[in-house]
């Protein structure tokens, strides 16, 4: 592997962001003394490590945790953070993302806020710029992100240098940059221009930047596409190499970020020197020695989850205890339920939007419901067996489509028993109308619900987990992983296909491996091929 040497300097290609008010570098006084994630409680030690959605094992290596950030509302784990565009939350403004809390957190891509105007080329992104409000009693722990986001205050916020899911850049990545796309174009984001944009915008969290190849096709949308041997070697010695530049030089002394380290989506073998190195990071060094990393890793960026029984079993003491970030995808709430299985803390669902903007409505609870009809809202989850008892269970949708006519005339909330905003002011005949009319509203009711779906969802996995004994080699079978099974005996393997029309093709939206044109059809045209009716006489 390569050695933790700084790589020669390259010519930046974007607009650096201002220096910092304080430059001096230092490891703990970016940290608060308060823990970052307390690991409350590991169900077992055998984790699920079968490709399948829910595995058949009998115990799984969940974990109950929380995530607590001075100056933020604690996240109770497992649990999810939104993922934004451009700094907010599709459809959800930040007034009803308040007024309805939903969501803890949300992930920001720096790519979203610095693009690069061909006609300006030294110009300084707005983002660099933007007031930092000073801290006060109500709003304890100021940020320029969090200002020019309008992001609310207990709201955590996370800084990555791509999109989740990512767009696959033309360009590839060198020896001392990355390739983003921005709204402008391609450009080269270098490891110093990252670390001064988390200077400048003071996130909560920063993933540190890796080597990561986008625009591979995947087995299916929950597969991670792996690159080949060679391509994995070289992924692993530049991540290597930049979080060593990250971590020797620092933040500065006024930045509060907590900085998480990626694993690679790449084989095990492949990469165990680095996660050698990952472990060595973990413990701060000595602030006065040039040859000492000055700022430790906080947590971890997960991009194939599969890896975490590995991490378990061979870094116990070091990397296991670090709270999780998911970056696999999650498609479904079954592929939710396999990566708590596997340790997961934390995750990011891009799919909840994609849901949203089909027209699907969530349906499913937690605890599983045990037979056709029921609700899943009483119980504990306490008792029932893998298969919900002896009577044959037909399987339930995950969502509904609300575009169906079907709905039309509908006056029921859009999932049973549900007490969102939406669902609380608005039934299903509203939302179908204001779909067929392609209105904005309705995009915007159905985020609202979707999140508060997933949001409860992930409580009731919460109370499982925290009712749940823990249990030993000889002990009984864990709740959680029985109730993982029923959830995937009672509801469908995957989600409806919405039919309802969607919002034009926006950044979050638009790919570009695509030949197929235009992503965004004209909504007028030429009056060429009008047929006029025979004129009156």
């Amino acid at each position: 592997m390569t050695s933790g040497a700084a790589p020669p300097a390259d010519d930046p290609a974007i607009a650096m962001p201002p220096a910092p008010l304080s430059s001096s570098l230092s490891s703990s006084s970016s940290s608060s003394s308060m823990p970052l994630f307390r690991l409350l409680k590991t169900t077992a030690t055998a984790a699920a490590t079968s490709s399948s959605p829910v595995s058949a094992l009998p115990r799984t290596a969940a974990r109950l945790g929380s995530l607590a950030l001075p100056g933020r509302r604690p996240v109770a784990t497992p649990n999810f953070l939104a993922v934004a565009s451009r700094g907010v939350v599709p459809h959800v403004t930040p007034d009803n993302a308040t007024r309805y809390n939903v969501f803890d957190g949300a992930y920001m891509a720096l790519e979203d806020f610095i693009e690069a105007v061909p006609l300006h080329p030294n110009r300084t992104p707005p983002i660099y710029e933007a007031p930092e409000p000073p801290a006060t009693a109500t709003i304890p722990r100021s940020s320029r992100l969090h200002s020019y986001t309008a992001l609310a205050p207990s709201a955590v916020s996370i800084l990555a240098p791509r999109r989740h899911p990512a767009a696959a850049s033309h360009l590839g990545n060198g020896p001392n940059h990355i390739s983003i796309v921005t709204s402008t174009g391609f450009q080269k984001l270098t490891v110093d221009g990252y670390r001064a944009a988390i200077d400048t915008l003071r996130p909560d969290i920063a993933v540190s930047i890796a080597d990561l190849t986008y625009g591979i096709d995947a087995a299916s949308a929950a597969a991670v596409p792996h690159p080949s041997a060679k391509r994995a070697v070289r992924m692993a010695e530049r991540t290597e190499d930049w979080l060593n530049v990250l971590c020797r030089d620092g933040l500065a002394d006024t930045t509060p970020t907590r900085v998480f380290a990626p694993t690679l989506p790449v084989a095990y073998a492949m990469q165990w020197q680095y996660l050698n190195r990952l472990a060595e990071l973990v413990a701060p060094g000595d602030p006065d020695s040039s040859d000492k990393p000055k700022m430790a890793l906080a947590g971890l960026a997960v991009y194939d989850v599969d890896l975490l029984p590995d991490l378990d079993a061979d870094y116990a003491t070091t990397l296991a205890p670090l709270p999780r970030l998911s970056l696999h995808p999650a498609p479904t709430p079954h592929h939710i339920l396999r990566q708590i299985a596997l340790g997961v803390d934390v995750l990011l669902l891009p799919g909840i939007t994609a849901a949203s903007e089909q027209g699907l409505a969530f349906t499913f609870v937690w605890p599983p419901p045990t037979a056709v009809g029921a609700t899943g809202g009483g119980g504990d989850g306490g008792g029932g067996g893998g298969g919900g008892g002896g009577e044959e269970m037909e399987q339930q949708p995950l969502a509904i489509d609300l575009s169906d006519p079907a709905h039309k005339t509908a006056l029921a909330p859009l999932a049973p028993g549900c007490a969102c905003g939406a669902c609380a002011a608005h039934h299903r005949a509203y939302v179908h109308h204001l779909l067929d009319a392609h209105e904005m509203l309705a995009w915007t009711l159905l985020q609202i619900h979707n999140h508060h779906v997933v949001a409860t969802f992930l409580s009731g996995v919460r109370a499982t987990l925290a009712t749940e004994q823990e249990s030993g080699a000889d002990g009984a079978a864990a709740t959680f992983a029985d109730l993982a099974r029923r959830f995937a005996a009672a509801y469908e393997p995957a989600l409806p296909a919405g039919e309802a029309t969607r919002p034009r093709v926006r950044g979050y939206q638009a790919t570009t491996n695509t030949t197929n044109g235009r992503q965004n059809k004209p909504a007028w045209g030429r009056l060429d091929d009008v047929v006029v009716g025979p004129q009156a006489p």
